[in-house]
């Protein structure tokens, strides 16, 4: 199966998150389903790719016409299990956009309100960490300690805003905190893609991190959103 540039880039990490991740084509039919997905739902991914994602989320229809005026949608909903029944979810969708700006696909992210994180979380290759509605960092997994050289407890001692984020743009000039992918996130629900930051590390030294956001719907609706470098 062939993927455009910009759904190539996200099946990486989507294929290890514990989020439940699927991606329709426009139409809103099922293109591609995450393992996740099919351990939380029971629904093997040759079953319903093809199939039109509102047969198995009723409210899809009525995110799709959200989306025709917004970025994201984010709300609590059900996915049909094989059986009929109905599994309670928060879910998050939002368009994955061609270089034109034109939405080819849509993102959607469903959670089974019991944890957004795991032990495949923790074990991901790719740096990811979990922010509260507030700003306030929930998770950070070991590749990301490892990338800025910092734990989990001193990453949360500094704010989000605190300027001991020693971080730059690609051309040299100071990235102010105000301006981070998970903070405009966090601030507009949109989605943020490919942003090049360099963040300085406690010895000194200066790491360059390729960030990407996505709102991903808590227990009240507001929403975290995952942060992956």
């Amino acid at each position: 199966m062939a993927f455009s540039n910009e759904v190539e880039g996200l099946l990486p990490a989507l294929a290890v998150t514990p989020v439940a991740a699927l991606i329709t084509n426009s139409r809103g039919e099922i293109f591609w389903v995450n393992r996740t997905f099919a351990n939380l739902t029971g629904h093997e991914p040759d079953d319903i790719v093809g199939r039109n994602l509102a047969a198995l989320n009723p409210s899809f229809s009525t995110a799709l016409q959200h989306l025709k005026s917004a970025e994201s949608w984010q709300a609590e909903g059900h996915l049909r299990r094989p059986d009929g029944g109905l599994l309670t979810v928060g879910e998050a969708i939002s368009g994955i956009r061609n270089a034109s700006g034109t939405v080819t696909h849509y993102l959607c992210l469903f959670t089974d309100r019991q944890s957004y994180c795991s032990k495949a979380l923790m074990s991901m290759a790719e740096g990811v960490m979990f922010e509260g509605p507030d700003g306030l960092l929930h998770v950070a997994n070991d590749s990301l300690q490892q990338m800025l050289g910092l734990t989990v407890d001193q990453m949360a001692l500094l704010a989000p805003l605190d300027p001991g984020w020693q971080t730059i743009r690609e051309d040299g000039k100071p990235f102010p905190p105000s301006e981070y992918p998970a903070r405009v996130t966090l601030e507009t629900g949109r989605p943020i893609s490919d942003v090049m930051m360099g963040v300085r590390k406690p010895d000194g030294s200066l790491i360059w991190l390729t960030v990407n956001s996505r709102p991903v719907p808590s227990e009240d609706g507001s929403g975290p959103s995952v942060v992956s470098t």
